[in-house]
């Protein structure tokens, strides 16, 4: 039976780095077939239990002879190590629901999510491996009275992220801030006059900005956790166990709201699975992001060859390095020290990424050297391209 091994890293985000991994291995897997280790020695012995119901099939602890799926040092989320994943447990599909929506700002309309939504709905609700513990809903419950929200007519949910956690956002933090409290001033507008507005974030400067905006419509918890920089996405000193459990409250809480307002999100991403029926509401300047390179959870998005336009732009990612001997092309990424041998037309497109270059550009100038039919080259490059991105060996920069 293989053993899957889940390191949790603090610093890089409790539901990226451990929930949306195992939500994937789940609904690919045969659970008889493979057991999922969580390597949670950050939190402490127990953590697991005190935030999910649990299921016999876990192992929580530190496995130190079994394969280690996330190591210490990998800079990338788990939900983009699904190559590795295929590794280990190669009856898993790379891309079941027909699409690869990891990290788009589109995921939540896509046609693709109602099935990835339903796929995922069983493990994250009722006796599901990741449903929430006993103890961790009566929380919910008592923080949702708490706040005055149990008589509320609607109540609009909102995950306030810094604007540096989405890729090609050309906005201030304060002015994503603000963009965001637009999105939801317009949600609001189509409610009850007595719905509610609960914010889940982790950044004093969103508390702040609604507050001023809402007023006394605004519902947020008192946390001593959150960020006074806007560029920030939480406190970073805070005790790893307290925040994992006050990350999970929030995705428990935004579960009980009548719609979401949000980007791209791993939270948002279980909160749709928890409740399936939610509509989820994507602030218009966030559609199409993605999150971004950065430290943790960020990395590139995993791409199909459809998905890429012809005036993106191409570059060569800074861990790649390489050398050419008669003809082929060996690409080493150092941050992973996998290596890829590109011979043929592949050596020749290393070759012409040099300098950024449109793949309009790359296939105009392959046309002009090879005998190959239009149509074929640009569909061959754009698959070709979006496996060396899967690889993280170059980036995609679309206009």
């Amino acid at each position: 039976m293989p053993h899957v091994i889940v390191k949790y890293r603090p610093a890089d985000g409790f539901f990226s780095n451990v929930v949306v991994p195992m939500m994937w291995i789940w609904s690919n897997s045969d659970p008889s077939r493979i057991s999922i280790g969580l390597d949670w020695a950050a939190l402490g012995e127990g953590a697991f239990e005190v935030l999910f119901r649990g299921n016999a099939k876990l192992v929580c602890g530190q496995c130190a002879d079994s394969e280690v799926v996330y190591e210490l040092a990998t800079p990338r989320p788990p939900h983009a190590d699904a190559m590795r994943l295929l590794e280990i447990l190669p009856d898993l599909q790379e891309d079941p629901w027909g699409y690869v929506p990891w990290c788009r700002g589109d995921i939540y309309v896509h046609p693709a999510f109602q099935a990835m939504r339903d796929s995922f709905a069983p493990i994250v609700s009722g006796a599901g491996p990741l449903a929430p513990s006993d103890g961790m809903c009566a929380v919910a419950a008592r923080t949702w009275e708490r706040l005055g929200l149990s008589s509320c007519p609607a109540v609009v949910g909102v995950h306030g992220r810094t604007a540096g956690h989405y890729e090609s956002v050309q906005v201030s933090p304060t002015e994503h801030i603000e963009l965001m409290a637009d999105a939801v001033q317009e949600a609001l507008a189509t409610l009850p006059p007595a719905s509610k507005v609960l914010l889940a974030t982790h950044l004093d400067p969103f508390v702040t900005a609604f507050r001023s905006r809402f007023g006394d419509r605004l519902a947020v918890r008192d946390i001593a956790l959150r960020a006074a920089d806007p560029g920030a996405d939480w406190d970073r000193t805070a005790s790893p166990l307290e925040l994992a459990k006050d990350v999970f409250l929030d995705a428990l809480l935004l579960a009980r709201c009548s719609q979401l307002v949000c980007g791209v999100s791993n939270v948002v991403l279980y909160v749709a699975c928890h409740n399936p029926g939610i509509p989820v509401v994507v602030a218009p300047h966030l559609l199409g992001a993605r999150e971004s390179v950065g430290d943790g959870f960020n990395a590139p998005t995993s791409m199909t060859g459809e998905t890429l336009a012809l005036d993106a732009t191409v570059v060569r990612g800074q861990a790649a390095r390489w050398e050419e001997s008669d003809g082929e092309v060996l690409v080493v990424n150092l941050d992973d020290q996998l290596g890829y041998c590109l011979n043929g037309i592949g050596a020749r497109i290393w070759q012409l990424l040099q300098q950024p270059i449109t793949i309009a550009a790359l296939v105009e100038q392959l046309l002009s050297e090879f005998d190959v039919d239009p149509d074929t080259c640009a569909s061959e490059v754009r698959v070709f391209l979006s496996q060396l991105h899967v690889a993280e060996l170059i980036r995609i920069e679309s206009r």
